[in-house]
């Protein structure tokens, strides 16, 4: 459960300095306007919303706050991807660290990569999507 955590804080940790490398566009409370319509966005409160450089490509890194709970926002993303011809894996199903559950998972559509975690805080779920186009 350790590396998990751990793996999880280092994802988290690459997304924000790439987040911050080559000034990029932040979109605040707003979708990135490029954004495919067929990548699912859970109804909610847009923590942020910005441009990326990943290693490799760039993209955008989302945070979402739903009142959503933890098991419908799962649900939201796992049909919302089949909807569009694609299956959102799971590496780590749920897990809990101090009662928080986390789901981290990946999926591909087309040649965009998705990164998602699903973060349930009691009241609020939150979403961490990283996507690389």
């Amino acid at each position: 459960m350790k590396k998990s955590f751990m793996a999880i804080f280092l994802f988290l940790v690459m997304i924000v300095v790439f987040t911050w490398s080559n000034s990029p566009e932040d979109y605040g409370s707003s979708l990135p306007p490029m954004l495919s319509h067929e990548i699912p966005v859970i109804n909610g409160e847009i923590l942020s919303s910005k441009e990326a450089k990943f290693e490799d490509r760039r993209g955008y890194s989302l945070e979402i706050k739903t009142k959503q709970s933890f098991k419908q926002t799962v649900e939201f993303y796992k049909s919302g991807f089949e909807k569009v011809g694609t299956t959102l894996s799971f590496n780590d199903v749920v897990y809990s660290v101090s009662e928080e559950k986390i789901a981290s998972g990946e999926t591909v559509l087309g040649s965009t990569i998705i990164y998602l975690e699903i973060i349930d805080k009691g009241e609020y779920t939150f979403v961490i999507m990283a996507i690389h186009l």
